[in-house]
């Protein structure tokens, strides 16, 4: 009985995971437009930004991120990022860059 709970941990503790940010759907900035998209449509698209910055004239960077490694008692990991950052003007959409990755057994 005594190896099976000793099985049960080493397997639970065999993949741990950390992450940083909430998840969110990176498919949905198909729906983004410079220049008519807007703060609002933005929250019901992705909920509230991570980050916000404001710059100079007006501009405002919003910033979605979400990484997840996920560590195996081989020593390699599987990492997740994805990012996605907004540039507004007067609370409209004037740039945005997005960016998905994937690596698997990273040591």
């Amino acid at each position: 009985m005594n190896k099976v709970i000793v099985l049960i941990c080493l397997f639970i503790l065999s993949s741990c995971a950390s992450i940083v940010g909430q998840d969110f759907n990176l498919g949905s900035a198909k729906h983004i437009r410079n220049g008519e998209t807007t703060k609002s449509e933005l929250m019901l698209l992705f909920g509230e930004p991570r980050e916000k910055e404001i710059k100079n004239n007006n501009i405002e960077i919003w910033k979605y991120y979400y990484m997840k490694s996920t560590e195996k008692i081989t020593g390699r990991s599987d990492n997740h990022s994805k990012i996605l950052i907004i540039q507004l003007n007067n609370g409209i959409v004037v740039n945005f860059d997005k960016l998905e990755k994937f690596e698997n057994d990273v040591y």
